[in-house]
């Protein structure tokens, strides 16, 4: 991938100044995604952008931005749809499964409770979801015939989400299982000044990048007078489920906290 120098890039819009900046991170209830989502994301994953991508600004995880520009930022994009329509697929596999219980047999004579677990099978990090792409800033409109300064305001926010099947104790579990960091919702709102070439119109859209995790969350029991203590699982449900992050990445001219993704600039006549 083709890096670019940050005082190179973006012919005609320059991110000057910051004027506001605010990060927020909570906790939340998810966004449940079952089959029917699914379908439709795999739908809005492929569909193209109004207007022309100029630019790019991707995260490297290490605190800065590669930035493509012009042909090279549409084929990125272009590679991104693929991966999200991939990773969609895949969820669809795993929501159709069945989500019933698997009773085992086993002795429930005398005391015992039951536990919950969530066994994870497959994590995957850096997930782009171009089906979550959506305007992210005001639209800038330049209709003088000479470059002109506007102010950009930023407001980007993405949740987690999980399958419906998954709730109570188990969605507890999962949540256990991935850590304080799975099961929030991230915020971040900036002012930037950025100059505008004449006739031009400007927005910034934002595609999230989202750490994933597939496996099964578990209701069961250990049986009375087990000799090898091995667990009977009466509840067996598929999981799979998206968390968003935020990063301190390098954006224009300053390095900020931001939610985790692609910013990319479309342009318009």
């Amino acid at each position: 991938m083709k890096k670019l120098k940050l005082a190179s890039i973006l012919t005609g819009i320059l991110i000057m100044a910051v004027a506001a900046s605010s990060v927020s991170a909570f906790a939340t209830t998810p966004e449940i995604v079952g089959q029917e989502n699914i379908t439709k994301a795999l739908e809005s994953a492929a569909k193209p952008i109004e207007g022309k991508i100029i630019r790019v600004d991707i995260p490297d995880g290490k605190g800065g931005y590669t930035t493509l520009e012009g042909e090279a930022a549409q084929k990125h994009y272009e590679e991104a749809v693929e991966q999200t329509q991939k990773a969609l697929l895949d969820d669809l596999t795993v929501s159709s499964l069945s989500s019933q219980a698997k009773v085992q047999s086993g002795s429930r004579r005398g005391p015992f409770h039951y536990q919950y677990r969530y066994v994870e099978t497959q994590h995957t990090n850096d997930v782009s979801r171009t089906d979550l792409r959506r305007n992210v800033s005001n639209k800038l409109t330049n209709e003088s015939s000479a470059d002109q300064t506007y102010t950009l305001e930023l407001s980007v926010s993405q949740s987690w989400t999980i399958n419906p099947e998954v709730s109570g104790e188990l969605l507890n579990a999962v949540k256990l299982k991935l850590g304080g960091s799975w099961g929030k919702t991230y915020s971040k709102r900036d002012t930037f000044t950025v100059n505008i070439k004449p006739w031009k119109s400007v927005q910034i859209q934002f595609v999230p990048i989202m750490d994933r995790s597939v496996g099964n969350a578990q209701k069961y029991y250990i049986p009375r007078n087990s000799i090898y203590n091995k667990p009977v699982i009466e509840q067996n449900v598929p999981v799979t489920t998206y968390n968003p992050k935020y990063l301190t990445q390098q954006v224009g001219s300053k390095t900020i906290q931001t939610v985790y993704g692609e910013y990319y600039w479309v342009e318009s006549y």
